[in-house]
Protein backbone atom coordinates (compact mmCIF):
# COMPACT_ATOMS: atom_id res chain seq x y z
CA UNK A 1 0.00 0.00 0.00
CA UNK A 2 1.43 3.75 -0.90
CA UNK A 3 -0.10 4.90 2.15
CA UNK A 4 -1.55 8.01 -0.12
CA UNK A 5 -4.99 9.42 0.31
CA UNK A 6 -7.79 9.64 -2.76
CA UNK A 7 -10.17 12.21 -2.97
CA UNK A 8 -13.37 11.80 -2.32
CA UNK A 9 -16.93 13.64 -2.32
CA UNK A 10 -17.88 12.37 1.81
CA UNK A 11 -17.60 14.20 4.84
CA UNK A 12 -15.36 11.75 7.27
CA UNK A 13 -17.12 11.14 10.91
CA UNK A 14 -14.44 11.07 13.66
CA UNK A 15 -15.49 9.70 17.00
CA UNK A 16 -13.28 9.30 20.30
CA UNK A 17 -10.49 9.88 17.76
CA UNK A 18 -11.29 6.72 15.20
CA UNK A 19 -12.78 7.27 11.77
CA UNK A 20 -16.03 5.67 12.25
CA UNK A 21 -18.33 6.35 8.90
CA UNK A 22 -18.78 8.81 5.94
CA UNK A 23 -21.76 11.21 4.92
CA UNK A 24 -22.73 12.42 1.73
CA UNK A 25 -23.58 15.36 3.03
CA UNK A 26 -23.32 17.96 5.96
CA UNK A 27 -27.60 17.71 6.36
CA UNK A 28 -26.74 14.14 6.75
CA UNK A 29 -24.62 14.82 9.35
CA UNK A 30 -26.67 17.07 11.45
CA UNK A 31 -30.20 14.94 10.72
CA UNK A 32 -28.74 11.73 12.15
CA UNK A 33 -26.41 13.04 14.68
CA UNK A 34 -28.38 11.85 18.03
CA UNK A 35 -28.48 7.61 16.24
CA UNK A 36 -24.98 8.28 15.28
CA UNK A 37 -23.55 9.51 18.98
CA UNK A 38 -25.34 6.69 20.42
CA UNK A 39 -23.58 4.03 17.87
CA UNK A 40 -20.21 5.11 18.53
CA UNK A 41 -20.72 5.90 22.22
CA UNK A 42 -21.52 2.18 22.69
CA UNK A 43 -18.88 1.01 20.35
CA UNK A 44 -15.84 3.32 21.62
CA UNK A 45 -17.06 4.85 25.24
CA UNK A 46 -17.45 8.85 25.71
CA UNK A 47 -15.60 10.70 23.00
CA UNK A 48 -15.98 14.25 20.70
CA UNK A 49 -17.64 13.61 17.27
CA UNK A 50 -16.47 16.00 14.87
CA UNK A 51 -16.54 15.72 10.76
CA UNK A 52 -13.95 16.65 8.27
CA UNK A 53 -14.61 18.26 4.92
CA UNK A 54 -14.27 16.08 1.49
CA UNK A 55 -10.95 15.80 0.01
CA UNK A 56 -12.72 16.14 -3.20
CA UNK A 57 -9.49 18.05 -5.17
CA UNK A 58 -8.86 16.10 -8.16
CA UNK A 59 -5.88 15.32 -9.11
CA UNK A 60 -5.68 17.29 -12.45
CA UNK A 61 -6.51 19.96 -10.54
CA UNK A 62 -3.16 19.41 -7.87
CA UNK A 63 -0.60 21.10 -9.61
CA UNK A 64 -3.33 24.29 -9.79
CA UNK A 65 -3.94 24.46 -6.19
CA UNK A 66 0.45 24.11 -5.81
CA UNK A 67 0.67 27.06 -7.74
CA UNK A 68 -1.13 28.88 -6.04
CA UNK A 69 0.77 28.04 -2.75
CA UNK A 70 3.72 29.24 -4.32
CA UNK A 71 2.43 32.68 -5.63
Amino acid sequence: MSGEIGYNDHFTVIYAAHIVDTVTTYSEFVHNRTEMLDRYFDMHGPGWMWYEPPLNVHPVRKHTLISLLYI
